[in-house]
């Protein structure tokens, strides 16, 4: 049996608050606190924020370290870009992840309320948004999370009972997105 779309009411719009809200705390909870990772350095080193004169050495010219911006050329360059208006230290770099994250939550939650109705969207906004390898993945200067919220509006357009074909056109799109972040 097929369950119907539950309506956009009052109660949607205060759960998509609440899950951003919880979302929020929990992936912006300490996020500068504690400092990079090597792979975070190498981030930036690649976009050329920092000085990777030592990561260079060790480095062949041919590593996937090094070529990596020209891999996902998505998330580097928006990263890059809030660079210039944030500040380039723990907190700055790992804003993004975290933004990503959230509205990837959120996404989740829009798309379980309309798939399966205000229950399942709860679950799995809880399940998805609350777990912890995805506090930690937002918590990091890396594109993971990016990849993952263009994955999960393509999934949505896919997976919409909407027979338009801009949603196939939308899904092309966001696929292809989470392909070069």
């Amino acid at each position: 049996q097929e369950v119907a779309p539950a309506a956009f009411g009052r109660s949607f719009w205060i759960g998509l608050l609440v899950v951003g809200l919880v979302c929020s705390g929990m992936y912006f909870y300490r996020l500068g606190d504690w400092p990079w990772d090597v792979d975070e350095v190498a981030s930036l080193e690649e976009m050329g924020l920092l000085d990777g004169t030592i990561h260079r050495r060790i480095l062949h010219q041919n590593s996937i370290v090094v070529r990596l911006p020209r891999l996902v050329p998505i998330w580097y360059s928006v990263q890059k870009g809030l660079l210039h208006w944030l500040p380039t230290n723990e907190w700055g770099s790992r804003f993004l992840s975290a933004v990503c994250g959230v509205c990837a939550a959120m996404a989740l939650y829009v798309w379980g309320w309309r798939w399966r109705g205000p229950r399942f969207a709860a679950a799995l906004a809880l399940l998805a948004g609350g777990c912890l390898l995805m506090v930690w993945l937002t918590q990091q200067n890396r594109f993971y999370t990016m990849a993952l919220l263009w994955l999960v509006l393509a999934e949505a357009a896919i997976w919409s009972r909407a027979k338009h074909w801009g949603w196939l056109v939308m899904a092309v799109i966001f696929a292809l997105l989470a392909i070069f972040t």
